[in-house]
C-alpha cells in the first residue's frame, strides 16, 4: 500500500512538472509573438515609428540560393542536445522556429552560421521560485547577402562580451516588462554599436531556458516586399547546410518534447497560421 501511494505521489509529481514546462513553453511563444509583432510595427525602432523604406527581396531562386550558400559553418555544438523539436501554431512554441533541447546542467557553445551584423538585442530578466534571477539575451543578425536575411538565436545565456556590451539598458534592465506582460522598449532594441561576425565566430554560450533547458533558432528570408524589413517568411535553419552539417542536425529531430529523436521527422517551420 505503501508502494502504491509512493507511486502516485511521484506520477502526481511528473504532471506538475509536465504541466509547468509546457506552460512555460506556450508562455514564451505567445511573448515571441507579440514582441515580434511590435518589431514588425517599429521597424525604425530609434523613432519608434514606421519606415516606407523599402528592401532587397530575396524572389528569385539564384537569391534564395545565395542565402544558403551563406551557411557555412554549425550553429551551435550538438555534443549536448537530445533532441531538436519545431513548434507549431497548436501546441506549445511557435512554428517560426526550431528548439534544441540541451541536457540538463550542460551548455552549449552558439556560432554564426553565417556572416551577419547584430541589428536586434533583447534582454529577458526573470526572478525564479529558488530567489534568484535568470537572465539571458535574443540576438538577431541581418546576413550580409544581396537581398534581406537574418537568422536569430532566443535564451543565450552568456553572449561574448562585445554582443551584451552592445545592449543599452542595465544588467538588471529587461528590453520589456515581460513579468506583466509588456512589450518590448524599441528604443533598447537597437544595438549600441555593430558587431560584425563571420561564419564560425563563437557568439556565445547557453543552457537554455530554466524550466525546459531549450533555447530556440530562427532563419527568415524577406521573399516579398513587404511594409517592413522584419516581415520575411520563416524557413527551416537546418536545412540550409551542406549535408556534411545539416544531416547530423536534422537527424536530431523529434516529433514532440517526449519521444526523441525520430528519424525521417520534417522541419516543418513556416509562418504562423500559413
Amino acid at each position: 500500500m505503501k508502494n502504491q501511494k509512493g507511486f502516485a505521489h511521484l506520477v502526481a509529481i511528473i504532471v506538475i512538472v509536465i504541466v509547468a514546462v509546457v506552460s512555460t513553453l506556450t508562455f514564451m511563444a505567445i511573448k515571441s509573438r507579440q514582441n515580434d509583432a511590435q518589431l514588425a510595427k517599429n521597424a525604425n525602432p530609434d523613432s519608434g515609428k514606421h519606415t516606407s523604406a523599402t528592401y532587397a527581396v530575396c524572389d528569385t531562386p539564384e537569391k534564395i540560393a545565395a542565402v544558403n550558400a551563406a551557411f557555412m559553418h554549425k550553429p551551435f555544438d550538438a555534443t549536448n542536445i537530445r533532441f531538436i523539436t519545431v513548434g507549431d501554431d497548436t501546441q506549445s512554441g511557435d512554428p517560426r522556429f526550431v528548439y534544441p533541447w540541451i541536457t540538463s546542467g550542460k551548455s552549449v557553445t552558439i556560432y554564426a552560421p553565417a556572416d551577419g551584423t547584430l541589428s536586434v538585442i533583447r534582454h529577458k530578466v526573470a526572478p525564479q521560485a529558488d530567489g534568484s534571477t535568470h537572465r539571458d539575451f535574443d540576438i538577431f543578425f541581418e546576413m550580409t547577402t544581396d537581398c534581406q536575411a537574418t537568422y536569430r538565436f532566443n535564451h543565450i545565456t552568456s553572449p561574448r562580451a562585445d554582443i551584451e556590451s552592445a545592449y543599452r539598458g542595465g544588467k538588471d534592465q529587461p528590453t520589456g516588462d515581460y513579468a506583466n506582460g509588456g512589450l518590448d522598449d524599441p528604443k533598447l532594441i537597437v544595438p549600441l554599436k555593430k558587431v560584425h561576425v563571420k561564419a564560425g565566430d563563437v557568439l556565445g554560450t547557453t543552457t537554455g531556458t530554466p524550466a525546459a533547458h531549450n533555447f530556440d533558432y530562427a532563419l527568415s528570408i524577406l521573399k516579398e516586399q513587404p511594409h517592413d524589413k522584419y516581415s520575411g517568411t520563416a524557413v527551416c535553419p537546418l536545412d540550409v547546410f551542406p549535408d556534411p552539417i545539416k544531416n547530423p542536425l536534422m537527424a536530431l529531430l523529434a516529433t514532440d518534447q517526449y519521444s526523441g529523436p525520430v528519424a525521417g521527422t520534417p522541419c516543418n517551420v513556416h509562418e504562423i497560421g500559413r
